[in-house]
């Protein structure tokens, strides 16, 4: 007969077993390979549930992965939001093996094999500028902008999730697709100055900037936009295979972890 005893014993060999198996995965932001602990089945059953059960919240879902990256990662490092893609990928990778179903440029399933684009990531060049800071300026109003960290995300993330989700309980589907895209926003800007006075953002206050942001003239808002365009530009590089037949893209969602 099995005792509580044997279970906890058996817990925690597994979990000796976790961290000691380690694996060099290559993040973006630091040009170079980081140790990680491999993806568990926990952390598969979380994401298929998260991404299935919140498929219009996607703050939900990047606060778990954002989570899962944070506990696997061995080194302390500053990681970007450019880095988790990247990141989650590789881990697939190792764990689930390098085969899925992509998607081509008309939106169509693609089986594919992404072992020899996950190795290539350590040759794709990242500009220096992308994690600089940039300042966006419009009729004496400047904004210092910036590629956000995990943790700006994951804070934005904790705010912003519960308001969308009452949103989306309300019906008010329209309003939770541009309440998302300010918010989205809020994540790159560091500072707003006008007239000399300059108010540095606290991103845990992130429904506070969202008015202000609501608040821009259009034309700069346009501007940050851009900005942003440029990063996830970046981000797609490794989300993206190139083929003779057009782009693939793989979707790091619920299907890629379940090992489709």
């Amino acid at each position: 007969m099995t005792t509580k005893s044997q279970y906890a014993d058996l817990l925690a060999e597994l979990n000796t077993i976790n961290k000691q198996n380690k694996l060099a995965i290559y993040v973006p932001s630091q040009q170079k390979y980081i140790d990680f602990t491999p993806l568990t089945v926990h952390h598969q059953k979380k994401i298929i549930t998260t991404a299935i059960s919140d498929t219009l919240n996607v703050s939900t879902f990047h606060l778990l992965i954002n989570s899962i990256i944070n506990e696997c990662c061995t080194e302390k490092q500053k990681l970007y939001l450019i880095d988790r893609d990247a990141i989650m990928i590789g881990l697939r990778g190792y764990m689930l093996g390098y085969k899925t179903t992509g998607k081509n440029s008309a939106g169509k399933d693609v089986d594919l094999d992404f072992e020899d684009h996950c190795n290539n990531f350590k040759n794709i060049k990242l500009p220096s500028e992308l994690l600089s800071t940039t300042t966006v300026e419009y009729d004496g109003i400047a904004i210092e902008i910036e590629s956000p960290t995990l943790d700006i995300d994951t804070a934005v993330s904790k705010k912003v999730s519960p308001v969308i989700n009452k949103m989306m309980k309300d019906d008010n589907i329209n309003d939770t697709i541009g309440e998302s895209i300010i918010y989205e926003l809020t994540k790159y800007i560091k500072s707003i100055s006008i007239s000399g006075t300059t108010m540095r953002f606290k991103h845990s206050e992130v429904i506070k900037l969202a008015k202000v942001i609501e608040s821009l003239p259009l034309k700069i808002s346009k501007m940050i936009m851009n900005e942003i365009e440029n990063t996830s530009g970046h981000i797609g590089k490794f989300t993206t295979i190139e083929s003779e037949s057009g782009n693939i893209t793989i979707p790091v969602d619920a299907r890629f972890f379940n090992g489709e």
